[in-house]
C-alpha cells in the first residue's frame, strides 16, 4: 500500500510505504514517517492507494487537505455529452449557411463587422486569463519544488562525499596497522637476535669461567703444598667444595648416560615399529613417552637450560632453539598451533585433553597455556585465527593423535 503524505514542516508532499507509518494511521492524521535519508519527520497523511501514477496526480493546498473537483452524475456527464453533440452539428449548419458570394464578402468587410468580432474575441480571452493570486501562488509551489530538489541533491552529494572520507579512514588505518605489525615483525628479529647473541656470549663466559675454576685448583694445590701457613679450617672448606662439585658432575654424568640409554631404546623401538610395519606418515608413527623424569606440562614451568618465557604475564617458559624454528610457519597459523601444544603440553598428555574440556571424556588445556599460544600465534601470522577456528584446530589434533590413520 502506498501512501500521499503532506510534510508539515516543510509544506510538501511525497509518496511513501504505509510500513513507513510510525503508527499507521488512517487519512487526515498527522503522524511520523521514515524516510529514505532513515530520518523521521512529521507528516499529515492525505491519501492511500496501490497506483502510484494517482497519488501523483493529486493536488494538495498549503493546509494538507486533497484539493478536488466536483463530481459530476452520470446524468449530468449524459446531459453534457449530448448538449456538446448539439453544439457540433449546430457548429457545421452554420459554416455551409455562412457562405456567401463575392459581393456579400465585401459588404460585410466595408461594414466591419470583423473588427468588432476581432474586439470581443480578444476581450474574452482576457476575461480567462488566470488571476494574479493565482500566478503567485503556481510561482511560490515551482520556486520551493526548485528549492526542495537542489536541498536533495546536496543532501546527496554531502553524503557521497562522507562515505569517501570514510572509506579514505579506512585506508589510512590499515595501512597504519599493517606498519605497526611490520615494525613488530621486525623488533621480534631483532629481539631473537640480540638473545642469540647474548647466549653465544653467555657460554663463553662460562667456558672462561671453568678454566679459571682449573687454574685455581691447580694453584690450590700447589700452595698447599708449598704453604704450611694455612689452618686446618681453610683446607677443610676447600675440601667440602671440591667434594660437592665433584658428585654435582657425577650426578650429571649419570643423568645424561640415562637420558641417551633412553633415546636408544625409542630409537630402537621405532626402527622395530618401523620395520614391523613398513613406511608410515611420520604424523601416523606411535608416540613414545616422554623422557625419564620429564613431563612437559612440569618443564614448560620452570625457567633455565635456555627457556624464555612466551607472554611476560604467563608463566609459560620454551626453548628459544625451538621458537627460532617454529617461525617458519608465520604463513600457516594452525601448524604453528599444532607445533607449539605438542612442544609444550606433550603428545601424550594432548591425547586425553580437548580444547575447552567442555566434554566430560577429555580435560581441558590449562588456560594459560591456550591463551600464550593463541596471543603468539595471532602476533606471529597474518591473518591469524579466530576463537573458532584456533578450538577447531586443537581439537582435530587432539582427535587424530589419539586415533591415527592406519
Amino acid at each position: 500500500m502506498l501512501v500521499l503524505v503532506f510534510w508539515t514542516k516543510d509544506r510538501t508532499t511525497s509518496v511513501v510505504l504505509e510500513k513507513n507509518l510510525q503508527p499507521i494511521v488512517s487519512e487526515g492524521n498527522v503522524t511520523s514517517v521514515l524516510y529514505k535519508d532513515d530520518k523521521i519527520y512529521e507528516a499529515k497523511v492525505v491519501k492511500k492507494s496501490y497506483d502510484k501514477g494517482y497519488l501523483t496526480k493529486l493536488t494538495v493546498d498549503k493546509e494538507g487537505n486533497l484539493m478536488t473537483m466536483p463530481k459530476i452524475t452520470a446524468s449530468q456527464s449524459a446531459l453534457k455529452m449530448k448538449g456538446e453533440l448539439q453544439e457540433t452539428l449546430k457548429q457545421d449548419k452554420s459554416k455551409k449557411n455562412d457562405m456567401v458570394t463575392l459581393e456579400n464578402f465585401n459588404l460585410l468587410k466595408s461594414s466591419s463587422i470583423f473588427s468588432s468580432d476581432r474586439k470581443r474575441k480578444n476581450q474574452g480571452s482576457k476575461n480567462h486569463q488566470p488571476d494574479k493570486e493565482t500566478q503567485q501562488k503556481s510561482r511560490r509551489i515551482e520556486k520551493r519544488n526548485t528549492e526542495d530538489k537542489r536541498q536533495r541533491e546536496d543532501e546527496r552529494q554531502r553524503e557521497l562525499k562522507r562515505q569517501r572520507e570514510d572509506e579514505r579512514q579506512r585506508e589510512l588505518e590499515r595501512q597504519r596497522q599493517d606498519e605497526r605489525q611490520k615494525k613488530d615483525f621486525d623488533d621480534d628479529d631483532k629481539m631473537d637476535e640480540s638473545d642469540e647473541e647474548k647466549d653465544k656470549s653467555d657460554e663463553k663466559k662460562d667456558e672462561g669461567d671453568e678454566e679459571n675454576d682449573e687454574s685455581d685448583d691447580d694453584n690450590d694445590m700447589e700452595s698447599e703444598s708449598s704453604s704450611d701457613t694455612e689452618t686446618r679450617e681453610g683446607h677443610r672448606r676447600e675440601e667440602q667444595r671440591r667434594e660437592e662439585v665433584r658428585r654435582e658432575r657425577e650426578r650429571r654424568h649419570r643423568d645424561e648416560e640415562l637420558h641417551e640409554e633412553e633415546r636408544e631404546r625409542n630409537n630402537r623401538r621405532i626402527n622395530d615399529v618401523q620395520r614391523r610395519d613398513g613406511p608410515r606418515d611420520r604424523r601416523n608413527l606411535p608416540v613414545l613417552q616422554n623422557e625419564i623424569g620429564e613431563d612437559p606440562l612440569q618443564i614448560c614451568r620452570i625457567p633455565g637450560n635456555g627457556r624464555i618465557l612466551i607472554c611476560e604475564d604467563f608463566n609459560v617458559w620454551i626453548d628459544r632453539a625451538f621458537l627460532t624454528v617454529v617461525n617458519r610457519w608465520k604463513g600457516n597459523p594452525k601448524e604453528m598451533t599444532r607445533r607449539l601444544l605438542k612442544k609444550i603440553v606433550g603428545a601424550e598428555n594432548l591425547k586425553r585433553m580437548s580444547a575447552r574440556g567442555r566434554s566430560t571424556r577429555y580435560e581441558p588445556i590449562p588456560e594459560d597455556i591456550i591463551s600464550v599460544v593463541e596471543y603468539y600465534v595471532n602476533r606471529r601470522c597474518s591473518p591469524g585465527l579466530t576463537p573458532a577456528e584456533f578450538t577447531t584446530a586443537i581439537n582435530m589434533m587432539c582427535a587424530t593423535l589419539r586415533n591415527p590413520r592406519q
